[in-house]
């Protein structure tokens, strides 16, 4: 990348297992990586469905440890 998109991630950290990370990807550099180009373009996202989904699923979780 050439630094000028946002690689959406999210870290859980403080837990005593350790750090748990929630990416789409992880800097793969594939074609399938979710990119956004600009922060607007990122909050759009954020009201699709398949973010609803995302989070959903992630809000979920239940860490134990």
């Amino acid at each position: 990348m050439n630094g000028s998109t946002c690689d959406p991630q999210n870290v859980v950290s403080g837990l005593p297992s350790g750090e748990y990370f929630f990416a789409q990807n992880y800097n793969t550099g594939a074609e399938s990586d979710l990119k956004f180009q600009s922060l607007e373009e990122a909050r759009r996202y954020m009201e699709t469905a398949e973010f609803a989904t995302l989070k959903r699923i992630v809000l979920s979780l239940k860490i134990n440890g």
